[in-house]
This record gives C-alpha cells, sequence and structure tokens, in this order.
C-alpha cells in the first residue's frame, strides 16, 4: 500500500523548513543525543471547562522539569481556526487538543506536525492499540490520546437485572419488554445514524475504509460487503418486526429512556449525567455478541495533545504531550472530569467507567480522513431506504458506495 502520499511529502517539506528556527535533540558526533535547551515557557490550550484540572497537570510538569506552562481557555471547536491565525504570528500555543477526527484535516491546514521524532520508546505501548490508531495520519503519529469515547449498552437497573450478553438473549428481553400498543419497546436505539450502528455493520464484517501500516485505503470500501448487508438486515428484523418504530431517532430514543419506557438503549458517557438527572437508575454493559458470535465493534472517538506545526520547542512541547497523558495525569484528569482514559495500567473502580472501557476493547476509531464527510449521509439514506422497504439491502448500499465514490472524487478534484 502506498505510504507517503501527496500529504507526507508536504509535510517533509515544512518540517525541514522548521528545521533552522526551532529547537530539537542531535547527535554530538560521538553518538550522544544532545537534548535541546529548555524553553522559559510552554504554552497549552484546553477547553474552559477543563482548564483548571490541566493547570493542577502542568503545575506537576513544571516541578518536574522546570519549564513554565501556560495553560489557555480555549473550546476545542475553535481550537483550529484559532491556531490557523494565531500560529504564523508567533501567538499560537506548543501543545493543543481537539477530537481525532479532526487529524486529517489539521494536517492537511498545516497547523500541526508529527511527534515520532520526539517520543520516548516505549510510550506507545501504555495506550490501547486503537487508541494509538487514531493519533495516525497518513503514516505518522501527530499526538497522544487522553480519553475514549464510545457507545455500549445502557439500561435500566431498575427493570433489567442482568443485561443480555447474546443476540439470543437480547431478543428475549425485547420481546418481554415491548408492548406496541402501549409505545413500550424492550431496545431502543438511533438506527439511521451510521454512528451508533457502526458496531454492528463492523462486527458482521463491514468496515469504510481499508486501514493498513498507519493508512486508510479511500478505494477500498468494505459498506456494502457481505458483513455490511448482514448487519443491515439485523436491524431491519427489528424495524420489520414493529420492534423499533421507523420514527425513532436519538431524542425519541432519549425521551422514552428518561421515561421508563424503554430499558435498553445504545449511547455514550456524555448521556449519563442527564439520566441520572432524571433519577434513571442507570447500568452499562458492553453491547451482546451478535449472531455470528462477534462482538459489536463501535466507533471510538478519541481526544488528543497535538503538537503546533508553529511550536519553537517541539522537543519539549512533545515531552508535555507525553507528561500530559501518563497514568498519573490520566488518572488525576479523570478524577476531576470523569473523562476514561484509553490506558491497559488504570483500573477503575467506578463501574460505568469500566463497562464503556470494557465495550472500547472492541471499538474501531473513527477515521481521520476528511473523505469520512461524505460516508455519513449516504449511509444513513441507505438505512433509511431498506428500513422503509423502498430498496432491499444490497441494493441500497450499493448505491451509497456509489455515491462515496463520487463525492471523494469531487473532492479530489
Amino acid at each position: 500500500m502506498r505510504k507517503f502520499g501527496l500529504v507526507s511529502l508536504v509535510m517533509l517539506l515544512v518540517m525541514g523548513l522548521l528545521a533552522g528556527c526551532v529547537s530539537r535533540p542531535s547527535d554530538n558526533g560521538g553518538g550522544e543525543t544532545v537534548i535541546p535547551d529548555k524553553p522559559e515557557k510552554l504554552v497549552i490550550w484546553e477547553s474552559d471547562e477543563w482548564v483548571k484540572n490541566v493547570e493542577k497537570i502542568a503545575k506537576k510538569f513544571t516541578e518536574k522539569y522546570g519549564i513554565e506552562v501556560e495553560v489557555v481557555g480555549v473550546s476545542e471547536l475553535e481550537q483550529r481556526d484559532t491556531l490557523k491565525l494565531d500560529g504564523p504570528a508567533g501567538l499560537g500555543a506548543d501543545v493543543v487538543t481537539w477530537p481525532h477526527d479532526q487529524i486529517g484535516e489539521a494536517v492537511m491546514a498545516g497547523i500541526i506536525i508529527p511527534i515520532d521524532e520526539w517520543i520516548e520508546e516505549g510510550t506507545l505501548e501504555q495506550f490501547y492499540e486503537g487508541a494509538i490508531m487514531a493519533m495516525h495520519y497518513d503514516g505518522y503519529l501527530y499526538g497522544l490520546p487522553k480519553t475514549i469515547e464510545t457507545t455500549a449498552l445502557i439500561y435500566n437497573k431498575d427493570i433489567i437485572s442482568n443485561p443480555p450478553q447474546t443476540w439470543e438473549e437480547l431478543w428475549s428481553v425485547v420481546k418481554e419488554h415491548t408492548n406496541k400498543n402501549d409505545n413500550r419497546f424492550g431496545f431502543l436505539f438511533d438506527f439511521k445514524n451510521f454512528y451508533f450502528v457502526h458496531g454492528f455493520f463492523a462486527g458482521m464484517g463491514g468496515y469504510v475504509f481499508g486501514f493498513e501500516d498507519g493508512v486508510y485505503d479511500i478505494d477500498d470500501i468494505g459498506l456494502n460487503n457481505q458483513g455490511a448487508v448482514a448487519a443491515l438486515e439485523l436491524i431491519k428484523e427489528f424495524t420489520d418486526g414493529g420492534y423499533l418504530p421507523l420514527s425513532t431517532d436519538y431524542d425519541v430514543m432519549q425521551d422514552q429512556f428518561n421515561l421508563g419506557r424503554t430499558p435498553m438503549i445504545i449511547n455514550g458517557p456524555w448521556s449519563i449525567q442527564g439520566f441520572k438527572d432524571a433519577g434513571i437508575n442507570v447500568g452499562v454493559a458492553p453491547l451482546p455478541t451478535l449472531p455470528n458470535g462477534n462482538n459489536p465493534m463501535p466507533f471510538s472517538g478519541y481526544k488528543g495533545w497535538y503538537l503546533s506545526a508553529f511550536s519553537e520547542h517541539p522537543y519539549w512541547a512533545t515531552k508535555l504531550i507525553e507528561f500530559l497523558s501518563n497514568k498519573e495525569s490520566s488518572e488525576l484528569r479523570f478524577t476531576d472530569t470523569n473523562q476514561i482514559p484509553p490506558r491497559h495500567d488504570i483500573t477503575f473502580n467506578d463501574e460505568i467507567a469500566a463497562a464503556f472501557l470494557a465495550q472500547g476493547e472492541f471499538a474501531i476509531p473513527m477515521p481521520n480522513i476528511p473523505e469520512m464527510r461524505v460516508v455519513w449521509g449516504n449511509v444513513s439514506d441507505a438505512i433509511d431506504l431498506a428500513t422503509r422497504g423502498e430498496m432491499g439491502s444490497q441494493e441500497a448500499l450499493d448505491q451509497a458506495v456509489k455515491f462515496i465514490r463520487d463525492g471523494i472524487a469531487e473532492m479530489h478534484e
């Protein structure tokens, strides 16, 4: 598979231009690495609500390395655009943060650079493989993960004491707790939203893009293969049988669960506090195994720390990224924010966090390439057409893949 595309060549040129103005390790001629001089200060951008947590971690970094760290509150949604403007003027941060699916567009914009050159040996092995996979783009590592989010089975413990572990058990619970005349359903999920049903597609053998050696192959699309068609047929079993109303969307699912009218849904950790506030005795478990015996493989989303292309101190900024992501810092972040770190060496006493992390073991990172933007709507349309009976599952997915290919071609014109 081609590893070095146009983006990689551009990044190599950018890194070459930056080489004369940034501090980096060098060989002193005797085979020993010379560490660059320490800067007086490094700057981190973090969302306003988490600034206090990062300030605690930054203080520990300063105590260890003697480098002042300034933590500036900047919304994750605004950091990319702000860095494009402030970075060239020397006003940007050394370390920035946002969801991993924005890495591709940030690389294309030239505002972050790889950290492979400065990362300490053995660091990557501390994280879940999927988390490190998510931090890569076009074969290069651009950051380290700080949090994971994925979807799992959320259930009402006052209605269901033991969540189903197999597909057969799931259907047993669904039928027991469905009363169509009373508008009660045993299991609701936002079935036309590909984010929430990707676990079925991937678990049955479908995939979005081929992936090898840290590179996505946009010519290899697996959304209309035998596994993907089987996954759509599983969804149709619910809709065709009247166990999942065609009107179900995210808001309907949420409302029905909050009212205690459905005992099981698919959702993520962001929803938990709202359920608790509504008085629901909420539980979380991995999604039941599929008819083929595989675990569902939902999308996982990661937030990471990234190295600004405008940092004059990439070595020390990378040391800061490592420090922000280490075991002690990750435990402190979870304590302060309930955000789950994707590390092997942290055990959670919190049963909800542990359940999401257990599901995360099977999750697949959302592709972080710009071409994903043409996937979402087309797959959702295919699900809609198939569940309404306007097309068969194979035909609907074939059409979706055609439209996805057409959309990608337009992006590259």
